[in-house]
């Protein structure tokens, strides 16, 4: 006779509620300060839709009053730009369940592997977006000059299409290929150039490439020109710039596949990521895309 196991058994409401448990303080792109994350897209909101995004900026410095004195409200900016909410999901096995069951409780486990699986979700989002329509005037294109690499020289002319607002430069994001051809430039003594200081937000240890905060993704384009030359975007990225603006609901579902003759469990997510066109406080763009080409 057939036994069920509290191994087999699924709720789905609880396993929601370990999902969003588990949301909270998610932070995206390695937990730099280029993207705000908010987790109050409308539960109505799905995969199509297009939402106007508000503004998600910080409030600031605290303010010291002399007595008597009032604090300033804080502004509310409003936006009009728009972005479309994608629908996203994954499905396990209850096989993997019984197999978490057995390392201790499934629903935590659970919640922690499918934010994992979510937040890099997020994370390509926010690169697709990064690199879609940057304006001609911050783009450095360097795939056919004498020097063709992200050489320190290059990632200064970079910096420069901001001008005078270079201050807050939270990330400069790059293909895998990139960060190691970058690694292996040295100055006349055989030092490497890139500086590396203590570990950052996410554990990983805080590398600077021309004084920018460097992480290394191969979501990043690359794309093959001849032979073994390939080009590469990589993208610098101002504070506040970007954001994933989330449903934390996560709609969990049991079901059965039939043609597998298994249990499944079914995960949706909704959520939108959006480059806002101009950086907070600023009338310029806050992305520049670099491209460049190796030779290998």
């Amino acid at each position: 006779m057939p036994v069920t196991r509290r191994s087999d058994l699924v709720i789905p409401e609880l396993l929601t509620d370990a999902v969003r448990g588990a949301f909270v303080g998610a932070e995206a792109l390695y937990g730099s300060a280029v993207a705000a994350v908010h987790m109050g897209l409308p539960g109505g909101a799905k995969g199509g839709d297009v939402v106007t995004v508000p503004y998600f900026n910080t409030l600031g410095d605290a303010e010291d009053l002399l007595e008597g004195e009032a604090l300033t409200p804080e502004g509310i900016t409003s936006t009009k730009e728009t972005t479309q909410v994608i629908h996203t999901g994954k499905s396990f096995a209850i096989t993997k369940w019984a197999e978490w069951a057995s390392w201790g409780d499934p629903y935590q486990e659970a919640g922690r592997q499918l934010k994992k699986v979510f937040v890099r979700r997020w994370d390509k989002a926010l690169i697709d977006v990064a690199s879609n329509n940057v304006p001609s005037a911050y783009v450095l294109d360097v795939s056919s000059a004498t020097d063709k690499t992200l050489s320190y020289e290059n990632m200064l002319l970079a910096r420069q299409k901001w001008g005078d607002e270079q201050e807050d430069i939270a990330l400069a994001v790059m293909h895998s290929d990139v960060y190691f051809d970058i690694l292996k430039k040295k100055d006349l003594d055989g030092r490497p150039l890139v500086s590396t200081l203590a570990a950052g937000p996410d554990g990983a240890r805080m590398m600077y490439w021309g004084g920018a905060l460097i992480r290394f993704s191969d979501k990043c384009k690359k794309t093959l020109i001849t032979g073994t030359t390939y080009e590469y975007e990589t993208y610098l990225l101002k504070e506040k710039s970007l954001v994933i603006w989330a449903n934390g609901d996560i709609t969990n579902y049991e079901a059965i596949d039939e043609l597998a003759d298994a249990r499944i469990i079914a995960s949706h997510h909704y959520f939108a990521a959006h480059r806002y066109l101009r950086a907070p406080g600023s009338t310029k763009s806050p992305v520049v895309k670099v491209i460049n080409r190796i030779s290998f």
